[in-house]
C-alpha cells in the first residue's frame, strides 16, 4: 500500500458513484465532470493496491473488497459528518448537556412527545433527566418540572394533577369506621412524595418517584396520595380502592416548568422549552414570553 493516506472525500466518491449507480450520476451529485470521478476512483485504488470497482457491462460493480472496505468507510463518513457537525454546535455557542430534573410526582409520559422531538431536533447535545423530591441539586438543572417555584426563574404552570387517596383492599384501613377521619391515620404507614400537601402520619415513608409509592401500596405494605390516571384501571379491577376519608380523599398539585430568567442560554435548551410547551395548554404567569 502506498504510504500516501486515501482522504475521505475519495471514499465519499466511491460511496456516492455505488450508490448513485454510475460514474455520470455520481458526476452529477457531486457536480464535478465524470473525468475527475473517475480519477479520484483510480487514485484511490493506486494508493490502496486494491481493486474496489469492476465494470459488468454499463455498471461500475463493487468488487468483494470493495464492498467490505466501503461499508467499512460509510461508517468513517458517517461519524466524520457528526464531527463537524458537533463542531459547528458548538461554534454557535450552543450547549453539549441539557440538565432536565423531574420531580418525583411528574409522570414522565406528558413530556414523552417533547423528549423524543428534541433528540431528532438536537441530535448533537445530551440530554440528562433526573427524578427526585425536594429542592436537592436543583441548582444544576437547566430546566426543572416541579409542584415548587424556584426564585430566579420563569414558570409556566404545566399540568395539574388530581390525587386520590387509595390502598390495597385488604388494608387494615378499611376495618375502621367510614367515613375515616384523619386522626385515625397515624398508626399507619404512608407512603409519602414531598411534594404532597396532605395530612402527614407518624409513620411515613419516604420515596423517590410515584412509581415507588405504588409498589408498596399495591403490595398492602401501605396507603398514600396516587394520581388518579395512574390508579383507575387497579380500582376498576380491585387490585387498589379509594380510602374512604371524611376530607381530603382527593389532592392536586400543580407542575411548573420552569427555566433561567436569562436569555443567554443555548438554542437547545430553548428549543426544549418550545417544545415541552407546545405539548401542554400554555397558562402565561410570572412573566412567559
Amino acid at each position: 500500500m502506498s504510504d500516501q493516506k486515501a482522504n475521505l472525500d475519495a471514499w465519499r466518491v466511491l460511496q456516492t458513484v455505488v450508490d448513485a449507480g454510475g460514474f455520470a450520476q455520481a458526476a452529477s451529485q457531486l457536480d464535478r465532470s465524470q473525468s475527475a470521478i473517475s480519477y479520484s476512483i483510480s487514485k484511490l485504488e493506486q494508493q490502496l493496491q486494491i481493486e474496489l470497482l469492476t465494470i459488468q457491462g454499463r455498471r461500475a460493480v463493487l468488487t468483494e473488497t470493495g464492498q467490505r472496505l466501503l461499508t467499512r468507510a460509510r461508517q468513517l463518513l458517517t461519524d466524520y459528518h457528526d464531527l463537524i457537525g458537533y463542531a459547528a454546535h458548538l461554534q454557535n455557542g450552543d450547549t453539549a448537556k441539557i440538565n432536565l430534573w423531574l420531580d418525583g410526582i411528574c409522570p414522565i409520559q406528558r413530556i414523552q412527545k417533547a423528549l423524543l422531538a428534541f433528540r431528532q431536533q438536537s441530535p448533537h447535545t445530551r440530554l440528562k433527566i433526573q427524578h427526585g423530591l425536594g429542592s436537592a441539586d436543583l441548582n444544576q438543572a437547566d430546566i426543572v418540572i416541579s409542584p415548587s417555584r424556584l426564585p430566579d426563574k420563569n414558570h409556566l404552570l404545566l399540568d395539574t394533577i388530581e390525587l386520590l387517596a387509595v390502598a390495597h383492599p385488604h388494608h387494615p384501613l378499611f376495618a375502621l369506621d367510614c367515613p375515616i377521619h384523619p386522626s385515625s391515620l397515624k398508626p399507619f404507614i404512608r407512603v409519602i412524595l414531598e411534594s404532597e400537601q396532605q395530612l402527614t402520619t407518624e409513620q411515613s415513608w419516604p420515596v423517590t418517584t410515584v412509581h415507588q409509592a405504588k409498589e408498596y401500596i399495591e403490595s398492602g405494605l401501605a396507603f398514600g396520595w396516587l394520581p388518579v390516571e395512574m390508579v383507575t384501571a387497579e380500582i376498576n379491577t380491585g387490585l387498589l380502592q379509594p380510602v374512604p376519608l371524611k376530607y381530603q380523599q382527593h389532592d392536586r398539585i400543580s407542575l411548573y416548568l420552569q427555566y433561567p430568567l436569562t436569555d443567554a442560554k443555548s438554542e437547545s435548551l430553548q428549543r426544549l422549552v418550545k417544545l415541552i410547551k407546545a405539548g401542554v395548554d400554555k397558562q402565561e404567569i410570572n412573566g412567559m414570553t
